[in-house]
């Protein structure tokens, strides 16, 4: 049995898309972390299901295992000693965005700080839902609402409950968006309050 070892950013998409399925469904995240799990048990074995890339990234010995019922590819190279994940990488992403880790397939030290053994990284999944604050404004004709921390989403409706309902899916559709394009989740840093004063 060989250690498996995963890429800082790869860890990182595995969390951020965890967080995402939680989004959608309660549960769903855990459900995604457990088939990440699963995936990186396989890898330890002796025999697993791995289908080599094309091109050049399959000379260099890269090869994905697919997850069964999620959207995603765990991309990872045989480095002899030991078997590194590159990337969790959705099926809509663009192919081969993750060449740029490939260089580190060179280090040996798996204290690298670009490094971590799967099996501690992997129980480092988190699939608490992300709460974002949100601002609903009265613009006249309409309400508004929009995200602080998420520029450029917002939402709009004829009552206070439509944008409101509207905002959350349209939080969902911009963490895809930015998640597909490779682009960092936007931790929430952002909070509401009220501060009475005399009229």
């Amino acid at each position: 049995m060989r250690p498996v070892r995963i890429h800082r950013t790869a860890a990182q998409e595995a969390v951020e898309a965890a967080a995402w399925y939680e989004l959608q469904r309660p549960g769903l995240g855990t459900e995604f972390a457990s088939a990440i799990q699963a995936a990186f048990e396989l890898l330890e074995g002796e025999i697993s299901p791995l289908l080599p890339m094309s091109g050049a990234a399959g000379r260099r010995n890269v090869m994905r295992l697919m997850l069964r019922r999620f959207p995603y590819d765990i991309v990872v190279v045989d480095r002899g000693n030991d078997i590194l994940v590159l990337a969790v990488a959705h099926h809509s992403r663009r192919p081969g965005y993750w060449r740029d880790r490939q260089s580190a397939s060179q280090i040996q030290d798996a204290g690298h700080s670009e490094l971590y053994p799967v099996t501690v990284r992997a129980q480092e999944i988190k699939v608490n839902p992300v709460r974002y604050a949100i601002v609903i404004e009265n613009a006249g004709s309409n309400y508004s609402a929009y995200v602080p921390d998420l520029p450029g989403c917002i939402a709009t409706g004829e009552t206070v409950a439509e944008p409101e309902r509207l905002i959350r899916e349209a939080i969902e559709f911009h963490l895809e968006g930015l998640r597909a394009d490779g682009t960092p989740i936007p931790p929430p840093s952002s909070r509401v309050d009220y501060v009475e004063v005399a009229a």
